[in-house]
């Protein structure tokens, strides 16, 4: 656990299978809008009899708008296991169409709960579930390598999809999974053949810090004598190094920041990109850069920003609770692609926020506890 909360697992962002690779023009179903447009049922869940019912979802129309992350906050907040509706096949797609074509006929356009993985081409749901249908207008997604992440419905081509800036703001679909007459809690039920991503723990958890300009909470000194730390301690991984809580290596490869964590996942059972919790923990991590590839210091760290919000998460779960930016970094948080966080930018031993195609080197990381724990069994 990190805090009080279960560590959220975001080897199921990257590994899970649960995702297509968009191509323009690509679509698995067909959305036929000159059908008669009749309104789905009302939702049998008690308490919930103005939402309607879509397959296995209650859903709800909300014609205030937010940008897609506000949209998101909002639809976790309506009900527990509450999210930004995911769509599943064309029956389902053409129910949300009509549903919002009776409601708000004048302003058809509705974030759906689909975003885009770090600038990769492979779109998630933010209620974890299966990317197993997609109707894009032709031509879209066109921007899937730079800022347009989020997905709407009903741009240019009713009842179709595009890929758009997730700072708009449009109105919204909410849905929660519901069991018989009653809702199901996120983790209650399962997605194809992992559990469904907890991403309510991103929202709630307290589990980040608003990143301001030239906010940081301890300083590093890089010209200070450079001490590496002890080797790991845990069979097999003794080219590596123990720091805090966790066993590092660092690789000189340069990798974009997915292609890193990839990396990462496949050279130790539960690991990813690093984290970092503590000033000593940070100059360790210098400390080891400068001894295997000194002519070039900068480096991926596991930190990124979550959809544009100016929220700060580690891919591992644990706590954002230290942080120590260059002076006026991060400086995108709110525009362009900067989402991924290196070290060694313009100022030894210090952050920032860089666009996460850009290939560095890395350093991956393990929790060596419940390594020795396993070797103990």
């Amino acid at each position: 656990k990190s805090g009080s909360i279960t560590v959220l697992l975001m080897t199921l962002l990257f590994g899970s299978g649960n995702s297509l690779r968009m191509e323009r023009g690509f679509a698995v179903g067909r959305t036929d809008v000159t059908k008669d447009c009749n309104m789905p049922k009302a939702c049998d869940v008690d308490g919930f009899t103005d939402w309607l019912k879509l397959g296995s979802y209650c859903v709800k129309y909300f014609n205030t708008s937010a940008n897609f992350t506000d949209a998101e906050f909002s639809c976790v907040n309506k009900i527990p296991g509450g999210h930004l509706v995911s769509v599943h096949n064309e029956v389902d797609n053409h129910d949300l169409f009509c549903t919002v074509k009776n409601i708000s006929s004048n302003n058809t356009r509705v974030w759906v709960g689909g975003y885009q993985l770090f600038q990769t081409g492979k779109f998630r749901w933010t209620d974890g579930s299966n990317w197993n249908y997609e109707r894009w207008v032709p031509g879209e997604p066109n921007y899937i390598y730079t800022k347009e992440e989020c997905v709407e419905m009903n741009w240019k081509e009713h009842g179709k999809w595009n890929d758009e800036s997730c700072f708009a703001k449009k109105d919204y679909f909410c849905a929660f999974k519901r069991l018989g007459n009653r809702p199901a809690v996120d983790g209650a039920w399962k997605s194809g053949s992992g559990f469904v991503l907890l991403l309510t723990l991103l929202f709630e958890s307290g589990n980040f810090l608003t990143m301001e300009r030239g906010f940081d909470v301890s300083d590093t000194n890089a010209t200070s004598w450079c001490s590496m730390p002890k080797a790991c301690g845990v069979h097999g991984f003794t080219d590596w190094f123990k720091v805090g809580r966790y066993c590092v290596k660092y690789f000189s490869w340069p990798q974009n920041f997915t292609q890193a964590e990839f990396r990462c996942k496949s050279k130790a059972p539960g690991a990813h990109l690093v984290s970092v919790h503590s000033y000593k923990e940070n100059n360790y991590l210098l400390c080891i850069v400068k001894k295997f590839n000194p002519r070039n210091l900068r480096f991926w760290l596991g930190g990124f920003e979550f959809f544009k919000s100016g929220k700060f998460f580690w891919l591992d779960g644990s706590f954002w609770d230290y942080q120590i930016w260059t002076r006026g970094e991060p400086n995108n948080m709110y525009t362009a692609t900067e989402e991924c966080v290196e070290m060694n930018w313009k100022e030894v031993g210090r952050w920032n926020d860089d666009s996460c195609s850009v290939k560095k080197s890395y350093i991956c990381a393990f929790n060596r506890h419940y390594m020795l724990e396993k070797d103990l069994e």
